[in-house]
């Protein structure tokens, strides 16, 4: 029974790093293209789609220290499934306070857009809190090479 277990354990790991393996590919490929990317037009309420998620994800948002730093050209995949779109990434800087009352530091969130929607965010410790799937984007431009 432990034998079969650790294998299933040991598929999923597999699957995973794989996974893992051919976002970085796709990143990497993306990464060569970004500068020339067609991102589309620059999205006009990004900043209120991200205090949104502030207000709902934070414990004090009121509290919330933020600057929100200017757009630059990015890219974004919902999974391996998806080849990805060139899109408008923003990053922005929080502090706010925890449970406890004390502020937690300043941490980085990402946040990446096309022209109306927002189409992922990540916390400061990089997990992706939001995904826009990949069926649900409208007017996404330009797919990263699949490579």
């Amino acid at each position: 029974m432990k034998k079969a277990l650790l294998l299933v354990l040991g598929l999923l790991a597999s699957c995973a790093s794989q996974e893992q393996r051919i976002y970085a590919e796709r990143m990497a490929a993306a990464k060569e293209r970004i500068s020339t990317a067609d991102c589309g037009s620059k999205p006009v309420f990004h900043r209120s789609m991200a205090k949104t998620v502030f207000d709902t994800v934070l414990k004090d948002p009121d509290t919330a220290r933020i600057t929100y730093h200017d757009l630059q050209k990015g890219w974004v995949c919902a999974g391996i499934d998806d080849p990805g779109v060139f899109c408008w990434k923003m990053p922005v800087t929080v502090n706010a306070k925890n449970a406890f009352g004390g502020y937690t530091g300043a941490q980085t969130w990402d946040f990446w857009f096309d022209n109306t929607q927002m189409l992922a965010a990540c916390d400061g410790d990089g997990r992706r809190i939001f995904t826009l799937p990949a069926g649900e984007r409208v007017g996404a431009k330009a797919a990263a090479p699949t490579k």
